[in-house]
């Protein structure tokens, strides 16, 4: 029962504060942009080498972490409000009356 409280907490959390989600959202689009741009300068100006490889391979790290953070600032903004808004808790209803219809 703990880990299903902590679990609607942490979710409700990350659904809060949408506009710190938008700025990592656009961060992350950022850096995997700048990281795709590494990858194409490395294999069309650099000479097939070590130093080619390696500064691909960190234009690909960069397109890793721009993916991850792009991601989680998306799952922010949609996925866990609406996560959070299914497992909210709602008051119980009221029975209804026989005499009401």
């Amino acid at each position: 029962m703990a880990i299903k409280t902590k679990l609607r907490s942490w979710i409700s959390e990350q659904a809060n504060d949408p506009a710190k989600k938008i700025a990592r959202f656009t961060r992350g689009g950022f850096v995997f942009t700048f990281g795709t741009l590494i990858v194409i300068y490395a294999e069309s100006n650099l000479y097939p080498s070590l130093k080619q490889e390696l500064t691909a391979l960190f234009g690909m790290a960069l397109v890793c972490i721009g993916l991850l953070l792009a991601l989680s600032g998306y799952l922010g903004l949609s996925v866990f409000k609406i996560l959070d808004h299914m497992i909210s808790k709602q008051s119980p209803k009221e029975p209804l009356d026989d005499d009401t219809f």
